[in-house]
């Protein structure tokens, strides 16, 4: 009890009301990298076949495929014929948007976990 009548418990201290915003503040971060994570993730697997194709470019059909499996059309196209060759070198995209995903399902586990353990707000 304070001389003027105020109990401690209804006095609003500063450093109280930084340390919920700095918390809010937090939470609002990690909620963003969640965010885009899973926009990534999700980015990362839907365009994994297009990305597929852009790296099997970039390295070389014959050297990725196999010469024996690319073959060139008289127009100037290119027909790929190993199809278990391009869904192997599709994994690591299918992989990296599962990771993605993973790690924002962690971020915010851990942040949930830390804000109940500490008596905050769920997020």
């Amino acid at each position: 009890m304070f001389p003027n009548g105020d109990r401690d418990e209804n006095l609003v201290r500063p450093e109280s009301r930084t340390g919920r915003i700095v918390s809010l503040a937090s939470a609002v971060f990690v909620a963003a990298q969640a965010g885009l994570l899973i926009v990534a993730g999700l980015a990362t697997l839907w365009w994994s076949e297009d990305l597929m194709k852009f790296l099997i470019h970039m390295i070389g059909e014959e050297r990725t495929l196999g010469a024996g499996n690319v073959i060139r059309t008289e127009d100037g196209g290119t027909l790929l014929t190993n199809p278990g060759g391009m869904a192997l070198w599709t994994l690591p995209f299918l992989f990296l948007g599962v990771v993605q995903l993973s790690a924002a399902g962690t971020l915010i586990w851990l942040r949930w976990c830390r804000s109940s353990s500490t008596g905050g707000s769920t997020f």
